[in-house]
């Protein structure tokens, strides 16, 4: 029951984010030639659809032809590689993924952790469900197993049909935290009826996350194992190029790494001996590489044998290291006695000169942009990627309310028309920062909503030109009174049922009666005043 007043608490508060978010501009449809029913006139059954959820790249421009490239999958403007790469230590990525994909805007720590605890406190299946769906008829389609359990999990909801955004997101959540058992549960009942294999239900771990309760159900001791390492060479050429002496493409040689590794038993103080696998040309290379060679020396030195110091390369075809060369002789390969190397003074206020010229770095900018500028960390590391980006970001928010609007305007809408990391890197967009800041200034102002700066965006990211170009006097003008109350009469007139749940105490029903102003008023009205408004008349 405390769940249920848990859950209920949350949808209500967040639903409006995915008001905000979620709004499509009626121009579009027309503009993509998109039907917004299932059907069309003729019956025929809709092919595609407007979303901006996300986004699949498949192809780019080349001097005016469709050429296929590198797949590249977006969810509301952000690299699905960047969110895996992105952050520090322990993180709920799918979670954070999720939050996006629901609300609109990455989460901050305390609203991550908060979406955390509610998908963990969701990971409940009715009683005897999984014995009497999931196990009853197990199917080699995993697929179809759990599009089954979905279809028989919405016969337990007496709000199946309700279509209310706070309840949709309630099935959403709910939806997202059962998905894991269904899918695990479904595997390991084929495996035991069909396989001859053991069976064995291990229930969520409310204290981890949504990944980690997939690897603890699925597997029978429950163990797994975090990916550590790459970080340090991440930051290292972050910072190389912020200052400008590499380019640091490693595929191309402009900065190559030598792995050092070595294994000892848990507690104990003397050092293990060490490899080295030299040459790695990538960062996916170096986690694997490091990964592979951890395994290898703890098999080894387990099943009574010794690790060898020596230089080894690794083959990413076959996922192995093997022997380059010895170094038992070599002394590490110091060939020289250390007065043979020059010794270079250089002067403490020389440094510090060359410090003081030096660009603001990434670390550091990321960090003021989170405690000066409220930004969530996410968004912090993907403005300052790229010394570009970071300077386009810092000149587009100059004199405006607030910096997270600007964020969200160059990741959700300004990345999507940069298709690669190289994009990203040289960024040259059409609109220019000054262009930004005067459309976010509008929008801090009052004189325009959410879904009409969206919509401006667009046009000016089509074209190159300032957003007065397509906005006009009444646009900034908002709804006048009259305008207002005839769209507020009319949302209450053609929404009974809605107008009935609210007068029996439904606060909740009021909000998609604003959600139609708004949708009327293509986000001009205000929607306190709507609310207001709507209010007095239903009385």
């Amino acid at each position: 029951m405390e769940y249920m007043e848990n859950l209920t608490e949350y949808v209500e508060k967040q639903a409006s984010l995915c008001q905000q978010h979620d709004v499509i501009d009626k121009e579009l449809y027309a503009r993509y030639g998109v039907k917004r029913g299932l059907r069309d006139e003729n019956g025929q059954g809709v092919l595609t659809g407007l979303t901006n959820i996300s986004q699949i790249i498949a192809f780019k421009d080349v001097d005016g032809q469709k050429v296929p490239c590198d797949g590249q999958l977006l969810y509301r403007g952000y690299d699905v590689q960047d969110l895996v790469k992105g952050g520090k230590g322990k993180r709920h990525i799918f979670e954070e993924a999720a939050y996006l994909l629901l609300f609109g805007e990455l989460p901050t720590e305390a609203q991550l952790s908060e979406f955390s605890s509610v998908i963990a406190e969701s990971m409940n299946l009715p009683t005897n469900f999984t014995r009497d769906v999931i196990m009853k008829a197990p199917s080699v389609d995993i697929m179809n197993s759990m599009t089954r359990s979905v279809l028989t999990l919405a016969s337990y909801d007496n709000q199946a049909t309700n279509l209310d955004i706070d309840n949709v997101l309630r099935q959403c959540i709910g939806l997202i935290g059962t998905f894991p058992m269904m899918a695990v549960y479904g595997y390991h009942a084929y495996n035991h009826y069909e396989n001859d294999g053991s069976m064995y239900i291990h229930r969520p771990d409310r204290d981890a996350s949504v990944a980690e309760n997939i690897l603890r159900m699925l597997r029978p001791d429950m163990k797994y194992t975090e990916l550590e390492a790459r970080e340090y060479v991440e930051k290292l050429q972050q910072v190389m190029r912020y200052i400008g002496i590499s380019d640091c493409k490693m595929q191309e040689g402009s900065m190559r790494c030598d792995v050092n590794i070595s294994v000892r038993p848990k507690g104990s103080e003397k050092l293990g001996t060490r490899t080295e696998i030299k040459n790695m040309n990538s960062i996916n290379n170096i986690a694997k590489a490091m990964e592979y060679e951890f395994e290898r020396q703890v098999d080894l030195i387990e099943n009574g044998g010794s690790v060898v110091q020596e230089t080894l390369r690794y083959d990413d075809a076959t996922n192995t290291t093997s022997s380059m060369r010895s170094k038992e002789d070599a002394h590490d390969y110091r060939y020289f006695r250390d007065p043979d190397l020059v010794t270079i003074h250089v002067p403490k206020d020389v440094v510090e000169e060359i410090k003081a010229a030096m660009p603001e770095l990434p670390a550091d900018k990321c960090r003021r942009y989170i405690d000066e500028l409220a930004i969530p960390e996410k968004d912090a590391q993907l403005l300052t990627k790229y010394r570009k980006i970071s300077e386009y970001f810092d000149k587009a928010c100059e004199g405006v309310k607030s910096p997270k609007t600007v964020s969200n305007f160059i990741i959700g809408q300004i990345f999507r028309r940069t298709e690669t990391e190289a994009d990203k890197e040289i960024f040259d967009v059409a609109v220019t920062p000054e262009q930004l800041n005067e459309l976010v200034k509008l929008l801090d102002s009052g004189k325009i909503r959410n879904n009409l700066a969206k919509a401006t965006l667009e046009k000016m990211l089509d074209s190159g030109k300032g957003a007065l170009e397509f906005i006009s006097e009444s646009d900034m003008g908002g709804l006048d009174e009259n305008a207002l109350n005839d769209l507020c009469k009319q949302a209450v007139e053609s929404n009974p049922k809605a107008v009935e749940d609210y007068k029996n105490g439904k606060e909740k029903a009021i909000k998609s009666l604003v959600g139609n102003v708004m949708k009327n008023s293509r986000g001009k009205a205000d929607p306190a005043l709507a609310e207001s408004k709507i209010k007095e008349l239903i009385g």
